[in-house]
Order: structure tokens, then C-alpha cells, then sequence
């Protein structure tokens, strides 16, 4: 039986939510009428759901309540409200909520967001515990990794290759020849290297001497790039992975 929370500070409104949800099936461990008790009462009832009015009247409302949950307990949440102008939709989705209900809202309409909601949190929670998992592994590697998609946008780097380039996070979801530069000892720049080992569906090796640049510092390296067959299903519906493999070299 899912557990769902209630914060809205319409008392009636509250009270018919409840008996819906009660109706459906489901459990309500509480209701909260103001922003300021959201995160103890999600961390103390431990909730599946959160359904959250907006326009609370208190202090902190909805969404200023789900960005303070948000670094301390991860749970879906599903707004409420009767406003859908363009400013509140824009503050909310800055939030990354997991459903959004216009009131006055239908029995079929509350029970497909719950569901969806705890179904797209769990499958989420799925893909971060195997990218935690993938993570561990490449991390024992002793080559630095950087992976990519067929486009060069970089998905996943290791430990050594966040040292080597001093980029961490931040470099996932950028085009790796955005951020880090590839150059033969004359200093011309090494492109398309993606796309030679997608092309040829082989390892492409670079030549002994290779020059790796990121954030202004320049290295020595051995670089392959090799193609990972079939794809790493947690990185999603990506058509090719392709591993940077890069150690330090010799001048």
C-alpha cells in the first residue's frame, strides 16, 4: 500500500483529497498545512508521495517547501494547484517534480499521476544505483576513462580521468572536444575521434606521441578509443558508447 502525504492548507480540500485517496487504496500517513513542517514530516512519515499544493498560505510555499526536501530526502512529488500561469509553471519545473495536476482534477486523473510518479522514481533510483555500481567498477580501473555517446557528448569519467583533465561532473553532458583538446606533437588538433571509431567500428589508436589539453594544462598521454558493444543499458538509449581510454605517456 503506497503511503501518500498530503500538504494543503484548504482543510476541506485536504479532507476530500484523503477520502479519495483512501478510497483508491491508498494509505495517508498525514496532512500538512504549511511549507515549514513539509521536510520533517516527509523524513518522520517516510511518504511515497508527496501531493504538494502550491499557493500555501504559509511562510514557504509549495515549491519553496519541495526545494528544501529536495536536499534531504528523495522522494516524488506531484504538485497541486489552480494556477497554471506561466511564472508558477516555470518555478515549479525548476524543481523537477515527477507529475503536475490542474484542480479540479478527476479520480482517474490522481490515480495515473500516483502511479506514474512512484513508477518513474523507481525506475530513476534503478539507473542511479547501476550508474553508482558502473561508477565503482570503472574507478578500480587503472587507465582513465572517459565515456561518450556517438556524438562525443561525454556520459560517465572515472576517478583517474577526472584527475588527469580536472574536470569532474561538470564535463557530463558537454562535447568532449568542447572541453578537453586532443593534439599531435606539431600542436594540430586531433578531431573526430568519435566518429573514426564509429565509422571503422574498430579501437583507433593515436600516435605515441599525443597531447592532451584541459583547462589550460597540457599533457603527454596514450589515448584509444575503443567501441563498447552492446550499449550500457544505464546510460540509456544511447546507439554506441565509446571508451577514452588515456594514461600518461613519455615526451
Amino acid at each position: 500500500m503506497s503511503r501518500i502525504l498530503i500538504v494543503e492548507d484548504e482543510g476541506i480540500v485536504a479532507r476530500s483529497i484523503q477520502s479519495r485517496l483512501e478510497k483508491m487504496g491508498y494509505e495517508v500517513p498525514g496532512i500538512i498545512a504549511n511549507g515549514e513542517e513539509v521536510l520533517d514530516a516527509a523524513m518522520t512519515l517516510k511518504p511515497d508521495v508527496v501531493l504538494m499544493d502550491i499557493r500555501l498560505k504559509s511562510h514557504m510555499d509549495g515549491i519553496e517547501a519541495v526545494k528544501l526536501m529536495r536536499q534531504h530526502v528523495q522522494v516524488p512529488v506531484i504538485y497541486l494547484t489552480a494556477y497554471a500561469d506561466d511564472e508558477t509553471l516555470a518555478r515549479a519545473i525548476q524543481t523537477e517534480p515527477n507529475g503536475y495536476i490542474v484542480k479540479p482534477f478527476s479520480q482517474v486523473d490522481l490515480r495515473a499521476a500516483i502511479e506514474n510518479a512512484i513508477h518513474k522514481f523507481q525506475v530513476d533510483m534503478g539507473k542511479e544505483k547501476q550508474m553508482r555500481d558502473l561508477l565503482g567498477v570503472l574507478d578500480h580501473i587503472n587507465d582513465a576513462l572517459i565515456l561518450t555517446d556517438k556524438d562525443g557528448i561525454i556520459q560517465l569519467l572515472n576517478r583517474l580521468a577526472m584527475n588527469l583533465t580536472g574536470f569532474k561532473h561538470s564535463a557530463i553532458g558537454q562535447n568532449i572536444h568542447e572541453v578537453i583538446q586532443f593534439l599531435d606533437k606539431g600542436k594540430n588538433h586531433i578531431n573526430d575521434l568519435i566518429r573514426q571509431a564509429a565509422e571503422g567500428k574498430k579501437i583507433v589508436e593515436l600516435p605515441e606521441v599525443t597531447i592532451l589539453s584541459s583547462l589550460g594544462v597540457e599533457r603527454v598521454v596514450h589515448l584509444s578509443v575503443v567501441p563498447l558493444y552492446p550499449e550500457l543499458a544505464v546510460l540509456g538509449p544511447i546507439a554506441c558508447i565509446f571508451a577514452l581510454k588515456i594514461h600518461l605517456g613519455n615526451a
